[in-house]
């Protein structure tokens, strides 16, 4: 099952010991159990590594600090909020994570600080903060995502269109009835910076570049542009997981290997594992992983199955068709695609959001089909912004788009809701589909040496 994805196996192994380092919950034991049936021949190697994993996890364990600072806070993130600066960082050396609410920041805000102040429900309440290094990766970071904001803002004139413009080029947004917009049909995952974001990156640089470098060149100058744009962002699991597909990508066509991309989400787990250990038990990381588990596996099959009613055509008789008849052939394989990737994602995607969130928007499965294509088309607008006039279209057009999933009929706000379907229950119907799709994958796609 795991011959030619090794890393998959790998990274499924070190993060499941990861996490029953940090829970001590067996079913996480017996996820472990389970990976180590599916490859005997690599036990040795495999409980190696789970062992390392469960040290990793278990040294990372969260305890809550006193009540009382003073508090060893390490910053990781600035964002604004309502007029104020949320501080999103942990508490040492407690590995607690925390939020500090500050209505201004600091001078020259470091990455290390010393906050006196007190530990409240909604974060660490600061009466000081004093800087303790140097070190203002953070604040830099925040600084200039706030530049890029503000030159958006002065590019792109609807208040909506600039605000979520932003956010998917910075991955922060402060706009709670966007926010609400987007969650209402299940479109959360396009505000959060992942795969597809890095994908149309790299895909629109390589159609500029490649008019200029040569094939040889293109994947060093996507790699260092993209690290670049990796720095820019901040880590997270959704961005670490993004970067390294793209990376392993590049560097095999530099090697000229193949590079598979079920092994780079195992790599991309162990990446994750090491950095932030706890980050294995967010909501965030499970809907990143599962939801691309669920593309690189179903994804194909379920275009199989469409491929019934709407079949294919090949290049030869598309252009004997007419301009209109080829159009419509061009919509349909289209409309192919886009049902084949949303029952793909929906064979994982259903149960993790009831598990996490307790109710799933039915109509999501609806606007996925397209709103995805329509936010990917003004990104690539967004790239032409130094040509006059294209920035007031691209507002003009976002604005239109946005207004489609703004106050909608009632009709359409048709929720699945329980109050009792547990993560657990979602860990097990998520791990047999991810089996099930391992055992029936050919293992014709993997002859070529993985990297």
């Amino acid at each position: 099952m795991f011959n030619f994805i090794p890393l998959l196996l790998y990274g499924l192994c070190f993060s499941c010991s990861i996490v029953y380092g940090l829970s001590f919950h067996p079913l996480a034991l017996a996820l472990l159990i389970v990976l180590f049936l599916c490859d005997p021949k690599r036990l040795a190697l495999t409980l190696l590594v789970s062992v390392g994993g469960f040290v990793v996890g278990y040294t990372s364990q969260s305890m809550p600090p006193p009540d009382k600072g003073p508090y060893s806070f390490s910053l990781q993130r600035i964002k604004e909020s309502h007029k104020s600066h949320l501080l999103i960082g942990t508490v040492n050396p407690y590995n607690y994570r925390a939020i500090v609410k500050v209505k201004s920041l600091p001078d020259d805000i470091s990455d290390e600080l010393w906050i006196e102040g007190e530990v409240t429900p909604f974060g660490i309440k600061a009466k000081s903060i004093i800087n303790v290094n140097d070190s203002n990766l953070a604040a830099t970071r925040f600084e200039l995502k706030k530049t890029v904001r503000n030159w958006i803002n002065e590019h792109y004139p609807h208040k909506k269109a600039a605000d979520l413009i932003g956010a998917l080029i910075t991955g922060d947004l402060d706009n709670r009835p966007l926010k609400k917009d987007f969650a209402r049909f299940g479109l959360q995952h396009i505000l959060a910076i992942s795969g597809f974001h890095f994908s149309f990156l790299a895909m629109s640089l390589a159609f500029v570049l490649q008019r200029f470098f040569s094939f040889r060149t293109l994947p060093y100058l996507l790699i260092i542009i993209l690290a670049s744009y990796f720095l820019f962002l901040g880590p997270s699991s959704s961005i670490v997981r993004a970067w390294i597909a793209i990376a392993m990508t590049s560097t095999g066509q530099l090697i000229r290997r193949s590079s598979n991309p079920l092994n780079h989400l195992g790599l991309a787990l162990i990446v994750v594992g090491v950095w932030d250990p706890q980050a294995l038990l967010e909501a965030g990381t499970a809907l990143s992983f599962g939801l691309t588990v669920a593309i690189l596996l179903f994804a194909k099959p379920c275009d199989d199955w469409f491929k019934k009613w709407l079949y294919p055509r090949s290049y030869d008789s598309l252009i004997s068709l007419s301009v209109f008849q080829q159009t419509g052939a061009i919509i349909l394989q289209f409309i192919r695609k886009s049902l084949s990737l949303n029952a793909a994602v929906t064979f994982i995607g259903v149960p993790l959001t009831l598990a996490f969130f307790q109710t799933f928007p039915v109509f999501s499965l609806f606007f996925n089909l397209f709103f995805p294509t329509l936010i990917a088309l003004s990104l690539f607008l967004f790239l032409f912004t130094w040509i006059p006039g294209v920035s007031y279209v691209n507002s003009l057009y976002l604005d239109s788009i946005l207004n489609l999933i703004h106050e909608p009929p009632e009709i359409l706000n048709i929720n699945l809701a329980t109050d009792n379907f547990k993560i657990e229950y979602a860990v097990i119907i998520c791990a047999v589909a991810m089996l099930w799709g391992l055992y029936n994958k050919k293992n014709n796609i993997y002859n070529s040496f993985s990297i």
